[in-house]
């Protein structure tokens, strides 16, 4: 994706790259007739990453034996460290429906798809939104951010869901409100 800093998608980014990749989308350059092909399984791999948190190297090695209930048990692929999750019945209901929409049994890969792909997918309609510096990562930047502001700025919190070792890791997910604990943390607060 190129040598620049991923940043957090906004929610309105979010729906809007869900709603291409959901629906699909004709457009036009240069009198040339374009289109973007509807790509459920790209939606709902950011979807899963935008609920859950976890990196997109670690959705694409789900398998529905991983995912009992509510809960999600994984290793991940980076740190080595495993995660033991609770999901919503959302998230649940949508990757137990792919799952028998695509005959997927208990321990077959739930996405059949390689990271590289993922990214080349999301690329080509973050090109059409006019979005720059958009990665997959970005939308775990977006759950960190969105549980910092839900959990009254818990950026330990943040931290263990991410499953970050230091808390500078977890700062710089955050984006804007990195600046704002900084100047908070720069206070003088008793003389």
């Amino acid at each position: 994706m190129g040598c620049y800093t991923t940043r957090v998608v906004s929610a309105t980014e979010v729906n809007d790259i869900f709603n291409i990749l959901v629906n699909g989308v004709n457009y036009t350059i240069d009198n040339k007739h374009m289109r973007i092909e509807k790509n459920y399984r790209v939606y709902l791999i950011l979807y899963t990453i935008c609920n859950v948190g976890l990196r997109v190297s670690d959705i694409l090695q789900l398998t529905p034996n991983k995912i009992k209930g509510s809960q999600l048990t994984i290793v991940e692929k980076k740190t080595n460290k495993q995660q033991v999750r609770q999901i919503s019945t959302n998230v649940y209901s949508k990757l137990m429906d792919y799952c028998l929409d695509n005959n997927i049994k208990s321990n077959e890969l739930i996405f059949k798809i390689t990271e590289r792909n993922v990214q080349k997918v999301l690329k080509k309609v973050c090109e059409y939104l006019n979005l720059e510096n958009v990665s997959t990562h970005s939308f775990r930047k977006f759950y960190a951010t969105s549980i910092y502001q839900k959990s009254d700025n818990d950026l330990f919190l943040v931290k263990e869901l991410l499953n970050h070792s230091f808390i500078s890791t977890t700062q710089r997910y955050i984006g804007k409100d990195y600046d704002k604990i900084n100047k908070y943390s720069a206070m003088n607060l008793i003389d």
